[in-house]
Parts: C-alpha cells; structure tokens; sequence
C-alpha cells in the first residue's frame, strides 16, 4: 500500500481508499478498515492529514467527546 487517500461509512462500516504502490489510479480501491490492521501507520497519517474524516471511535475515548445538546424544536419548524 502506498496511501490512504479517503474514508468513508458504508453500509454501517469504515471503509478507506487505498492507493497501492506502483499501480494507476484506475486500481485504487475502497478497504473495509479492518483489512488494514497490518497498516497502522499508514492510517494515523491519513487521520493526522484529515482530522475531520470519517475514523472509529475507541470506546474508552467516546466519553471525552464534547457533544453538544440540540434543540428539537428548531430542528421541526
């Protein structure tokens, strides 16, 4: 693999687009993301580049998260 270039959810699932080494364009690939558990640190970088692209949520991180309250009366007029 040479990088990810994309993320993305599909059908409930992370998938990554993944550019291999020494191929075109034309074989980029969409990979479920745990089909690159043998490539950590090509998907750190991709994060580390990207901060505001789909990722997991570890779930020991999950309660840091600030989420913010939304009002469902706006949300319906």
């Amino acid at each position: 693999m040479e990088k990810i270039l994309n993320s993305r959810m599909f059908q409930q699932k992370l998938q990554y687009l993944v550019k291999w080494e020494g191929y075109g364009i034309e074989e980029n690939i969409w990979e479920y993301s745990e089909n690159l558990n043998h490539a950590p640190e090509k998907v750190t970088e991709f994060h580390t580049k990207n901060p505001g692209a789909p990722c997991r949520i570890r779930a020991l991180a999950f309660g840091s998260i600030p989420f913010s309250p939304i009002s469902l009366s706006s949300a319906s007029s």
